[in-house]
């Protein structure tokens, strides 16, 4: 096999894994997988190859197989970013207000 195709494979795997830790919540793993996805992408390379219509095809659905790990993984990700946007935003607000009015025990 090319190293294209096995640059591709290896991303895919990576994307499996991640969408696996996205599922379980697992932030800290996803985190981990994204920086070893941006390894396999940063070797990967960029540069033409001349591949026969099959292995376009494979190289194709390795492709589609990732974007669809992806809009998964963002399925899972968006609501505890969401969660954590709300939380960060009432910390700013009290303290925005703590900040105007000053903050008051009592």
């Amino acid at each position: 096999m090319n190293a294209s195709i096995d640059s591709l494979q290896r991303m895919a795997e990576v994307s499996e894994r991640m969408l696996d830790a996205a599922e379980a919540g697992d932030w800290d793993r996803l985190v981990e997988l994204e920086r070893e996805m941006k390894q396999a992408r940063d070797q990967a390379g960029v540069g033409a190859t001349h591949d026969d219509d099959a292995t376009l095809l494979y190289k194709a659905r390795l492709v589609e197989r990732m974007l669809s790990n992806q809009q998964r993984i963002l399925r899972q990700v968006r609501p505890w970013m969401d969660e954590t946007r709300e939380l960060l935003a009432h910390g700013s607000r009290d303290r925005a207000v703590r900040a105007a009015y000053g903050a008051t025990r009592y």
